[in-house]
């Protein structure tokens, strides 16, 4: 059974924690430091988080290294970093780091939709799925969206409720089905996520490692996009 984790807002702007915490607690519960220094300790690997939101405003000097600092040690944790404006270093660090980045003034709709992904990691039913689907991610360039995809794949989640929980049509749905099965060459969600399930069996967390064996013999022999 999935469960919901908490998240941890790192801010010392009152206003912006109030912004971040009210949509956010409508789904899980969420606790705020005023610090990365005094974060750190709470993000304890026995804890369960879904997600972590970082003002990077709070240090600007340092704001990279605070967010290298929680990725090293927490490597699966969905982060959503605030900042009053970007710049290429900043975007790109970001990005390095899977974050997800957002522009001050932080509007509701950027929040409730990071609370939404994050809370999809805690479906995958085991840690290691979870951290191979980190690692495909990464390996093929996949959007938050296909993350998703492959997250309700898991989970058994029909159709229907996809396009419920998601707020498309059947049609959006086809359409970004057919781009995620393209970048893994494959026929089908389920033949996907055999493919992600047989991978996480085998793989090992090591630079470079593929897993073993083709990819399309776990794949489906008719298409269901």
């Amino acid at each position: 059974m999935f469960q919901r984790g908490l998240f941890l807002i790192i801010t010392r702007d009152d206003a912006l924690a109030l912004t971040v915490s009210e949509p956010l607690q409508r789904y899980s519960v969420a606790r705020r430091t005023a610090s990365v220094r005094e974060a750190l300790p709470l993000l304890v690997p026995r804890a369960r988080w879904s997600g972590v939101v970082l003002d990077l405003d709070i240090t600007a000097a340092t704001a990279l290294a605070d967010l290298v600092r929680i990725r090293r040690d927490h490597p699966l944790v969905p982060i959503l970093a605030l900042a009053s404006s970007a710049t290429c270093e900043l975007i790109n660090g970001v990005h390095e780091q899977r974050a997800e980045l957002v522009i001050k003034p932080v509007a509701e709709c950027n929040v409730v939709s990071f609370t939404q992904r994050a809370l999809l990691s805690g479906w995958l039913p085991d840690a290691r799925v979870s951290a191979w689907l980190d690692e495909l991610s990464r390996r093929h360039d996949l959007t938050a969206r296909e993350v998703q995809l492959i997250v309700y794949t898991l989970g058994n989640e029909p159709r229907t409720k996809m396009m419920r929980r998601l707020g498309i049509t059947e049609n959006t749905l086809k359409s970004q089905v057919r781009a995620l099965l393209r970048k893994f060459g494959a026929r089908s969600l389920d033949g996907l996520a055999k493919y992600v399930l047989s991978g996480a069996l085998v793989w090992e967390r090591e630079p470079g490692q593929e897993v073993s064996g083709p990819v399309e013999p776990f794949f489906s022999r008719t298409a269901s996009a």
